[in-house]
């Protein structure tokens, strides 16, 4: 990709996995379907919580 569109490619925050799982930006791709991450859920409940009293 780099050679062909001359863009940088940060080895560090890119990887080459199975497409069968993978979290991208929040959202978590699963056979074809595109959920949010369990982790970003969490924080959302969290954040809710506190500005809740709960």
């Amino acid at each position: 990709m780099e050679q062909e569109l001359g863009l940088p490619v940060n080895r560090e925050k890119s990887q080459v996995a199975p497409i069968k799982e993978i979290t991208f930006l929040g959202f978590t791709i699963f056979r074809g379907k595109i959920r949010v991450s369990t982790q970003v859920q969490r924080q959302f409940k969290e954040r809710v919580r506190d500005l809740t009293n709960r």
